[in-house]
């Protein structure tokens, strides 16, 4: 791995001490996608309980029942 500084040649970085960084880099990203992952999918569980409860108590031949399902074929 080559550092470039500012017009001058590039020098070898610390051989040893990259492929840690980069590997600890690389298992710190997976993490965070992965806590992103599992909280949209519990706002996605969320959102689908609150709409099930939503068309529970709504007439299926309202408006805003149709509105609904107009989302849905979107």
């Amino acid at each position: 791995m080559w550092v470039a500084t500012r017009r001058e040649q590039p020098t070898p970085c610390n051989q040893k001490a990259a492929p840690i960084c980069n590997h600890a880099s690389a298992a710190k990203v997976l993490k965070e996608t992965c806590n992103y992952i599992k909280s949209l999918h519990r706002e996605v569980d969320d959102l689908s309980d609150r709409l099930s409860e939503l068309m529970a108590t709504m007439d299926v031949d309202s408006a805003q029942a149709e509105i609904v399902r107009s989302l849905f074929r979107s």
